[in-house]
């Protein structure tokens, strides 16, 4: 784009509300669909860690997001607001912004991202502590379009997409499934288990994961409804939270959904109405097996967490001279969280004579 072309973009995350890029309230960033093609960017953290201030780590479960030099390993990213055109993904359990693999989304379905630096609180709620992300999603286009596509790699990684997408009239959707599995690394070392009794630090195909991700969007005028299931499964090699080293049993399970419907209105020139409703549901299960040493027994262990909730939101915005004045009320209620833990004694195992 031309310099002029930039200086006109439009966002909508700082405000809630379009406006030129040069008059938002904050520093924002936009990374285009076109950018995440050239580069080859595969996970939402990997377009994060182009920008300025932002980078990433990752355990081999997770990938966590740090800003301007605030980060806290294995924290779940809870100080970052993640939407999806506008509807937050952070769960009510862990308050986990989910960047990596398990962002629940496809990147070819996305049109741009808005990343709005600095605290959002008092539009956004308590997640928008260093920054809002918001990822917006590719309108259909005017005529009826299938597509399919298919992607091999190293580590035995494969992948497959369909997507079909039309409109008519004001009426517009889109569809969407892609699965993904990868064998992962064969052999891993870790120095900090370099003994014979954890096999002298290597993890040997314990590296594995898959994920299946489904996506739906209906647009008609000003009426939007969208849905979105994900499950991914994750083998962790490392024996995080005491779990045995190198053991095929260790692996997380994330599951996340949700089903919202919102609507844009313009109630007069100077005066707009947004409103949503949604349900949202998640579901974790983490297992492992555990081993206290001497004559105590191999333990077989699982976490649990559940929840499911339902809310809707509504703001109001009036122009007033060169300024806005918005207000705005919002309303969750949490049918159920739960979490617990189980375990299992499988067999007696003793070290020594």
């Amino acid at each position: 784009m031309r310099i002029e072309d930039l200086t006109r973009v439009k966002v909508y995350s700082a405000s809630r509300h379009l406006e030129d890029v040069r008059k938002a309230p904050s520093s924002v960033s936009i990374i285009t669909a076109d950018e995440i093609r050239r580069y080859g960017w595969r996970t939402l953290a990997e377009a994060l860690r182009s920008l300025r201030g932002f980078y990433t780590s990752d355990n081999r479960q997770y990938t966590y997001l740090g800003v301007r030099g605030f980060m806290r390993p294995g924290d779940d990213n809870p100080r970052i607001l993640l939407l999806v055109n506008g509807h937050r993904l952070n769960d009510n359990v862990y308050d986990t912004a989910a960047i990596g693999t398990e962002f629940p989304l496809d990147l070819d379905l996305i049109d741009h991202i808005e990343v709005v630096r600095g605290p959002g609180s008092s539009l956004f709620g308590a997640n928008a502590i260093f920054g809002v992300i918001d990822v917006i999603t590719r309108e259909p286009g005017r005529t009826a379009e299938a597509g399919t596509s298919d992607d091999a790699g190293s580590l035995l990684s494969r992948m497959g997409e369909a997507t079909i997408a039309g409109s008519h009239g004001a009426l517009s959707g889109l569809l969407s499934g892609s699965m993904y599995r990868s064998a992962g690394d064969a052999s891993l070392f870790f120095p900090v288990f370099a003994s014979p009794g954890t096999n002298n630090g290597y993890a040997e195909n314990d590296d594995g994961g898959h994920f299946e991700h489904a996506f739906a969007e209906l647009r008609d005028g000003n009426l939007e409804i969208q849905a979105m299931l994900s499950d991914r499964i994750r083998q962790f090699p490392t024996g995080a939270a005491g779990a045995l080293f190198d053991d095929p049993a260790n692996r997380e399970n994330d599951a996340r959904g949700y089903v919202d419907a919102s609507l844009h209105r313009q109630l007069d020139p100077r005066t707009d109405l947004e409103a949503r409703v949604y349900y949202d549901a998640y579901n974790y299960v983490g297992s492992g097996d555990y081993n206290a040493g001497g004559m105590m027994p191999t333990t077989a262990a699982s976490v649990k967490a559940r929840a499911n909730w339902v809310g809707t939101e509504a703001t109001v915005t009036r122009q007033i001279g060169a300024q806005r004045i918005t207000g705005g009320a919002e309303y969750e209620d949490s049918l159920g969280i739960r979490q617990w833990f189980r375990h299992l004694s499988l067999l007696w195992h003793h070290d020594g004579e």
